[in-house]
């Protein structure tokens, strides 16, 4: 119980934007729970109780995980406004499956009752817990969802910076960058989910933070204030600072702030400043002539992270990439 409690505490806010993510990941955990119990019996005494602990923490995860996700993807496939009985077909669905499993496991322990090898039995579950996995996984990506979250609007940004003519770029929509979507979420996904963490990585830039929706009173420097007023005609500002991680790591760390009278077109103007300054982390093609100030914005990103005092630069990086969003924001949002 415990479990669920603090899941739902810790990610219920990202369960519908990410309801496909979820929805494998409680189905891939499922499976991981229940080899744990069927192996549990070959395990040590002393390692039972604890064992079956963590299997019982995994069922209850995926009941949040999987109850939570299946509302809003019924929701999704209720075209007709039908939610009820979508609902209805899915669970006689399930019940239809169930049925057919239990004739097929009473059938095949009449069969494996006659057989001397212990491993059968097991190569048996591993196998129908691959094909479980291979079926779920084709399900979720064959839902193409037609709302954007940080994932797809991020691959929207990159379509447009990577277009030469981007006056003239036709954006997929989101329906149709659904089959480039990630659908792996480890480690949880977030308003962070533009963030970086590649410590062996052989750049400047290896941990790259981006926190969305903090309140100016949370962030710990004297410069917020010279930072935020770049965007004084604007309802939404970004503050960049330099941290030192629990891990040692030098970080830059984004701040995105909403004015309490930011818009939908404010709000996505403000994550495609923080999308840009992400996309920015890594190697800008300077062929391209109307990207470098991507690049300028790479160089001096990198700067920042051995800077002696990294706030001159972060308000440069601001400014570049303040008049940049200005001038490209509108023919992106169009």
């Amino acid at each position: 119980m415990i479990g669920r409690i603090l899941f739902a505490k810790l990610q219920g806010h990202t369960l519908d934007c990410y309801a496909k993510q979820y929805r494998l990941f409680a189905d891939i955990l499922d499976d991981c729970a229940r080899t744990v119990q069927v192996c549990t019996p070959f395990c040590h005494a002393s390692l039972r109780l604890a064992l079956l602990c963590v299997a019982s923490l995994g069922f209850s995860i995926v009941g949040v995980a999987g109850g939570s996700t299946r509302a809003s993807l019924t929701q999704h496939q209720a075209k007709a406004d039908n939610m009820a009985d979508v609902s209805a077909k899915d669970s006689s669905q399930e019940t239809a499956v169930n049925l057919i499993a239990l004739v097929l496991s009473l059938a095949l322990v009449s069969l494996l009752d006659h057989t001397h090898t212990s491993a059968i039995p097991f190569l048996l579950f591993v196998f129908c817990s691959f094909l479980h996995i291979k079926c779920n996984y084709n399900a979720c990506r064959s839902i193409h969802l037609p709302t954007l979250n940080p994932r797809r609007y991020q691959l929207l940004v990159r379509d447009f910076l990577s277009s030469e003519l981007y006056s003239h770029v036709d954006l997929r929509t989101p329906s149709q960058i659904a089959s480039d979507e990630d659908l792996l979420i480890f480690p949880w996904p977030s308003t962070q989910d533009l963030s970086i963490f590649r410590p062996f990585a052989r750049t400047p830039i290896r941990t790259f933070v981006v926190r969305v929706g903090e309140e100016v009173s949370s962030l710990h420097t004297s410069h917020v204030t010279e930072q935020i007023s770049i965007f004084h005609q604007e309802n939404y500002a970004i503050t960049i600072t330099r941290e030192v991680g629990w891990l040692g790591d030098t970080r830059i760390v984004v701040d995105v702030l909403l004015s309490n009278h930011s818009s939908t077109t404010d709000e996505l103007k403000a994550l495609f400043h923080a999308t840009l300054l992400r996309v920015s982390c890594d190697t800008i093609n300077q062929s391209t002539v109307w990207l470098r100030p991507l690049h300028i914005i790479h160089t001096k990103l990198s700067e920042i992270v051995s800077a002696s005092d990294p706030m001159p630069l972060a308000k440069e990086v601001l400014q570049i990439s303040h008049n940049f969003v200005c001038a490209q924001f509108e023919v992106f949002i169009r």
